[in-house]
């Protein structure tokens, strides 16, 4: 059996339908934002993504620094021709200058120069600093650097030193991870990875504040705090108050990820930014949004 025409509604429906906001008659109550608004927020969210992406790569750098670090020798230099290389070693017994101490090249394509002598820094032992340059026409292989105490004539420290052909070669051979397959040091990316999401916490700081500036010129605030009490009620807390004319009694819609309102709750404490309410909802979360009806 079907029902009785109702010429009434009928009416009703097709102009509803000519309204622009017909959707309005029959669809969820959504809360209107601003366009600053949600420029703000997807900037936010762009600038927490880059800085959790930069807080993981400074773990993965440390991480490769530190093993690579531990997989090379410490008395080997690896090197390619027409560069130079610092080097560093712990030296046996005290020495003052590095006129005490004397070398021996396995070829005459190397040049060592010793530098200075100074203490190391967290064991205080005597060490010396020095460079080694190659020839522009130096073979590619193994090389080794003999350093002696010239008044004793004993080997002091004994360098590997490992020529490659070329800065690809060279690259292709290193044990760093990032530095084979980037070509950066993992040091530098350890060093700079702080910076930049430092740069985007303070980002994430900044435009937090404009957002909850612009959702209190608007009655709309997000709820930092919700909590099932025992009769069944929540309590909300959220950042609108005396001075944008919240008064307890006065009731606000929530909202919740998708914007479409799931109650209305009672304002029961105000201060001059800050309220607390109640609401029968089945779920609130912190995240979700309250405006003033």
């Amino acid at each position: 059996m079907t029902k009785d025409f109702n010429p009434l509604l009928f009416d009703k429906g097709v102009n509803a339908l000519k309204n622009p906001d017909w959707k309005a008659e029959f669809m969820p109550r959504k809360m209107n934002i601003g366009i600053g608004y949600e420029q703000v927020t997807w900037w936010r969210k762009l600038a927490g993504k880059a800085a959790a992406v930069f807080c993981i790569l400074f773990f993965i750098s440390a991480g490769d620094a530190i093993i690579s670090q531990t997989r090379q020798p410490l008395n080997l230099i690896e090197i390619i021709p027409g560069a130079s290389e610092n080097f560093n070693f712990t030296l046996k017994d005290k020495v003052e200058s590095p006129d005490e101490l004397s070398y021996q090249n396995s070829s005459e394509i190397l040049r060592t120069t010793l530098e200075s002598v100074h203490k190391g820094f967290w064991l205080g032992a005597y060490m010396c600093r020095g460079v080694l340059s190659v020839n522009h026409s130096a073979a590619p292989g193994d090389y080794s650097i003999n350093i002696f105490l010239k008044k004793k004539k004993t080997l002091m420290y004994e360098f590997k030193v490992r020529i490659y052909q070329d800065a690809d070669d060279y690259r292709r051979h290193a044990k760093s991870f990032i530095f084979r397959h980037a070509g950066i040091s993992p040091w530098l990316t350890m060093v700079i990875c702080p910076f930049f999401a430092l740069t985007a916490g303070v980002g994430i700081f900044y435009l937090s504040r404009r957002r909850t500036y612009l959702q209190a010129l608007s009655g709309q605030s997000e709820i930092y705090k919700a909590s099932r009490k025992d009769d069944g009620y929540y309590e909300i807390s959220f950042e609108l108050g005396k001075s944008h004319g919240i008064a307890v009694g006065m009731r606000v819609d929530v909202y919740n990820d998708d914007n479409i309102a799931i109650g209305q709750a009672e304002v029961t404490e105000v201060s001059e930014k800050d309220s607390t309410a109640k609401i029968a909802a089945e779920y609130v979360r912190p995240g979700y949004m309250v405006s003033k009806s």
